[in-house]
């Protein structure tokens, strides 16, 4: 059974939060760092053995950062001078917490590039699936190579235009969209941090692009014969659990970094007839009900537990040409990312409609019928269900 990975937490004193993440040194040896952000922008690091002593030093830090780390002894002679001056003038100090409050209300000067870390390192917290944080630090990646060193209040919404048209003009017009969706998220995230204006971001003016969407692939009755053959035993529950249970592959077999709990043994209501999918395990955070049909009860319950995860092994795509989808592919001329699940839902929506899938699905029935509203007929959808 893989190890779990240990769990990060955040530190809080006042407005000031720094979040402790376990760190593992390129020598090998594990430890425990926080990071912070200098009046320059620069992101800086503490590095501890354990746990508990990184906690204290990011609350150490986050106190200083809080309370403004400037010792009055060592003010130079001028410096004492001027505040006896200020002070002379203004002695209830009004002007200057107006003036430190119009400086808070501007501090948007903060690189595009210390912004995506800060964002990604949040997003990885929160517990989303590593094949979405990948996308995302792609995504951004492109975009800080531009602008990574201009404070977002900087960009222009031509600026960004402009970039946009001609770093992304072959690519397709599905790509274009998830590169705009990125960077609008991106956005969002900093006007509610306080690193951007409130309003309408220069990411939120770019064009969607249209396109015609393609039918998502499918596997036929007769390959879905040959991969409950040929599949590895280990990876069986994978396999049957996306294929006939509608599940996504990270919410059986999550990637090894993601903190989120798999769909566990548990969950499973042999008796009442139903599996429950908790909001934990779910990628939409929702429960879901997923119904146990001929298929699964035929293959999974003679092999159940009463507790513990599904699969004991890294997710099937993982490891490149090792990796089990590809293993498999080799038996049906080539795997179709995203197949099993796919397929679930065209099969399902033929029998029970589209509406009634996308519970069972997690996916909105909008979503449903913009992309899986295909021409599959009940008497194959049947024998899907009965294999």
């Amino acid at each position: 059974m893989a190890k779990a990975t240990p769990r990060g937490q955040k530190v809080r004193v006042g407005s000031v939060t720094l979040s402790v993440t376990p760190w593992r040194h390129p020598s090998g040896r594990d430890y425990w760092r926080f990071w912070w952000y200098d009046s320059h922008g620069k992101r800086k690091f503490g590095t501890r053995s354990s746990k508990s002593d990184a906690l204290e030093a990011a609350r150490q830090k986050a106190k200083e950062i809080h309370n403004g780390s400037l010792d009055l002894s060592e003010l130079t002679p001028p410096q004492l001078q001027l505040i006896r001056r200020w002070l002379e003038v203004d002695p209830s100090v009004s002007e200057i917490e107006q003036f430190l409050a119009w400086k808070s209300r501007n501090q948007n000067d903060v690189p595009c590039a210390s912004l995506s870390e800060i964002f990604l390192a949040e997003k990885r917290d929160s517990g989303i699936s590593e094949i979405y944080l990948n996308v995302l630090r792609m995504n951004l990646s492109h975009f800080t190579k531009k602008f990574g060193e201009h404070p977002l209040s900087s960009i222009e919404t031509k600026d960004l235009d402009d970039w946009f048209n001609k770093a992304h003009g072959a690519k397709s017009a599905k790509t274009k969209n998830n590169h705009r969706a990125t960077l609008v998220s991106f956005w969002k995230w900093a006007r509610m941090k306080g690193y951007a204006e409130d309003a309408i971001s220069p990411a939120e003016r770019l064009t969607i692009t249209r396109f015609v969407r393609k039918q998502p692939p499918t596997f036929s009755v007769e390959q879905a014969d040959i991969l409950i053959a040929q599949v590895a035993p280990v990876y069986l529950p994978w396999l049957v659990m996306c294929g006939w249970g509608g599940c996504r592959t990270e919410e059986v077999c999550p990637h090894p970094t993601s903190s989120k709990p798999p769909l566990d043994w548990q969950d499973f209501q042999w008796e009442r007839g139903f599996i429950i999918l908790r909001a934990e395990t779910s990628k939409t955070r929702e429960k879901r009900i997923i119904p146990i049909n001929e298929t699964i009860q035929r293959h999974l319950e003679p092999i159940a537990k009463k507790s513990g995860r599904l699969v004991e092994a890294l997710p099937p795509a993982y490891s490149g040409r090792n990796a089990e989808t590809t293993r498999l592919g080799k038996f049906i001329g080539g795997w179709k990312k995203n197949g099993l699940r796919n397929s679930f839902i065209s099969y399902r929506g033929a029998i029970i409609g589209l509406a009634k899938t996308a519970l069972e699905a997690g996916n909105s029935e909008g979503e449903c019928r913009r992309s899986y509203n295909d021409a599959v007929l009940e008497e194959d959808a049947k024998k899907w269900f009965q294999l």
